[in-house]
């Protein structure tokens, strides 16, 4: 990860890390180890939706 938060400052991108979010901590949300279920699906693309417009204001 350091890589690549190096590399976003670097170039002057935005980096959004979900890796400690509720989605990815919330077990109930997977289908398996890998893959989001239907509600997890939704959950993380309005959640990502919702970063993107910010980031565009």
């Amino acid at each position: 990860m350091d890589i690549i938060e190096s590399f976003a400052s670097q170039y002057e991108l935005a980096l959004l890390d979900y890796s400690r979010s509720g989605v990815s901590s919330d077990q109930s949300l997977f289908y398996n180890n890998m893959h989001l279920n239907a509600e997890g699906a939704n959950k993380f693309s309005l959640k990502l939706a919702q970063d993107i417009y910010l980031l565009n204001r």
